[in-house]
């Protein structure tokens, strides 16, 4: 139940970098930041399917006037072995692309977490304050993000038609109570096959840690189209016990 549990982690963050990529460039250069979108994803396990994701981009809350959330649970015998939903959202400043607030929701069977962290970007002229959900305080160096904001942040410095094969894309994260340095690796322009036909894309591949999960650092691919919707069409992670596949399904 565990390695399932932190299989759906490691998912959801991987789903969250292909939607910063996508969300990123779109925001730019087509001022999608006007209007929410969400994209939902099928979870797959070789011919299983083993769960739903979703990620929704531009949503306005009572407290957020622009959230970046991400989302992914089990689903049919898999919600039967062990019942999983993580939800994670930034609330993003549109005009800095700094982060003012983030939460982490898990459950995981009975068990249920939750984490939120407030920033405070302006009170030090060279440090970034966390105000944890238990008050305590954390200072940190400028330039630090949550997960989904780190991502968000790629369109102030990248635009994909810039990057050249074999470009690493280094974004600094504060995650899990560290600072972590997120690498992406541009692969290029790779065409794939669905549902609905080829569909030529820029492929990228986060740089993945050889251990418990990975035999190697190139475990992880994701296809995003190459055109105007710029929509994150698949994700693949091979897992030493298996490749997990996530599709887009609309």
């Amino acid at each position: 139940m565990e390695m399932i549990n932190r299989v759906y982690i490691l998912f959801l963050s991987v789903l969250l970098i292909n939607g910063g990529l996508f969300s990123a460039y779109s925001q730019e250069t087509k001022s999608r930041n006007e209007v929410p979108l969400e994209l939902n994803y099928k979870v797959n396990v070789g011919i299983f399917h083993v769960g739903e994701g979703r990620l929704t981009v531009g949503k306005k809350t009572s407290y957020c006037d622009y959230a970046f959330d991400g989302e992914i649970w089990t689903t049919g015998l898999a919600k039967v072995i062990s019942k999983i939903h993580y939800h994670f959202r930034s609330c993003i400043n549109k005009k800095t692309g700094w982060p003012s607030e983030a939460m982490r929701y898990g459950l995981k069977g009975k068990d249920e977490s939750f984490e939120y962290v407030k920033f405070d970007h302006y009170s030090l002229p060279d440090s970034t304050i966390f105000y944890g959900f238990n008050n305590d305080t954390v200072t940190l160096c400028k330039n630090v993000y949550d997960l989904m904001s780190g991502l968000h942040h790629l369109y102030l410095d990248y635009n994909p038609d810039d990057f050249y094969k074999g470009q690493e894309i280094l974004i600094k994260t504060y995650w899990k109570d560290q600072i972590y340095d997120m690498r992406i690796i541009y692969e290029g322009i790779e065409t794939i096959k669905t549902k609905k036909g080829n569909v030529r894309c820029h492929k990228y591949m986060p740089v993945t840690d050889i251990g418990d999960f990975f035999k190697t650092n190139r475990d992880v691919s994701i296809w995003v189209s190459d055109d105007e919707a710029y929509l994150p069409i698949r994700i693949i992670i091979d897992l030493k016990v298996g490749t997990l596949t996530g599709d887009l399904i609309e």
